[in-house]
């Protein structure tokens, strides 16, 4: 079983190699008919995850499909990191988030206390990709992600982005308003 499961993981490093040299796309089955690529064109996969993520739950990892986890933990992140809706993805993602976060709870919540494997990869990313990294942060509130979309023009113009930025406002007024 162990031999079998070093093969497959061997055979998908090599895969993903050939594929960034312009070989077929390589996929990962999560669960026995739906293909998910790994890198190389997946920004339609990006998409499709970041706006069908829902929050259920303040931990971020209680949030996440089996899809998205599958692809999370296979995933080359360098080669994501290249993909041109990465960004947004990331962005989307933390800002439904820090919207749900306001809603149930009233207040934002520190990312670096996300548990689970995918989650962590999440935070580590958008920790990279915002540059907070650079600053060694104790805490990194869920709502600053409206920070880092207010920053880059690319995101600022996503409608989506938009959108929630909108409601996590509303939210923020509704709450000054009943804290007084």
């Amino acid at each position: 079983m162990i031999r079998t499961f070093s093969l497959f993981i061997l055979f998908l490093i090599y895969s993903c190699q050939e594929k960034n040299r312009g070989s077929k796309e390589v996929t990962v089955d999560t669960n026995g008919n739906k293909q998910i690529p790994i890198c190389n064109n997946c920004d339609s996969a990006l998409s499709k995850f970041s706006n069908n993520f829902v929050p259920k739950d303040l931990e971020l990892s209680n949030s996440i499909s089996p899809e998205l986890d599958s692809f999370l933990r296979h995933a080359d992140t360098n080669c994501l990191r290249k993909q041109n809706l990465y960004k947004p993805f990331l962005a989307t993602i933390f800002a439904k988030l820090a919207v749900y976060h306001l809603k149930c709870c009233h207040q934002g919540y520190d990312l670096f206390q996300m548990k689970g494997t995918s989650a962590n990869i999440l935070v580590h990313e958008f920790e990279n990709v915002s540059d907070y990294h650079r600053n060694k942060l104790e805490m990194l509130n869920s709502g600053v992600v409206f920070d880092f979309i207010q920053e880059d023009s690319s995101l600022e113009s996503n409608k989506m982005l938009k959108e929630l930025h909108k409601g996590y406002l509303k939210e923020e007024k509704r709450e000054i308003i009943f804290s007084n």
